[in-house]
């Protein structure tokens, strides 16, 4: 990671696109719902800096970087992937970690659970 300014793209997160009947079939830690419908499925490692943002407040670390508060994605140049968006909220220095809210309901103890309730923040 390179200096990056808040409000500046810090990464994509990038996914298979699945629909929520798909996602509870196939629920995992890396799985991003974008709108009531829509999920990317970035469990299958595509090597993209998104897919490595942690949870700062669950942590007790305060989040630096927000998903893109949009209700759709951008194509992938993999077929049936997509990506969205990942912005800094605050400068974050070459190196540093990024961390995001994932929400209150990722850390249900059901895995499914934790992937239909992880939310946007933007």
């Amino acid at each position: 990671l390179e200096n990056v300014r808040a409000g500046e793209v810090v990464a994509h997160y990038s996914g298979t696109t699945l629909t929520e009947e798909e996602a509870r079939l196939n629920a995992n830690e890396y799985m991003l719902q974008i709108h009531s419908s829509l999920f990317l499925d970035d469990s299958v490692t595509d090597n993209r800096a998104g897919r490595w943002i942690n949870n700062g407040p669950h942590s007790g670390i305060l989040a630096n970087a927000r998903f893109a508060s949009v209700y759709s994605t951008d194509p992938d140049v993999k077929p049936g992937r997509r990506w969205i968006k990942v912005f800094a909220t605050h400068d974050i220095p070459k190196g540093g970690e990024v961390y995001t809210d994932y929400g209150d309901g990722y850390w249900e103890d059901d895995v499914g659970a934790r992937c239909l309730h992880r939310q946007l923040f933007g």
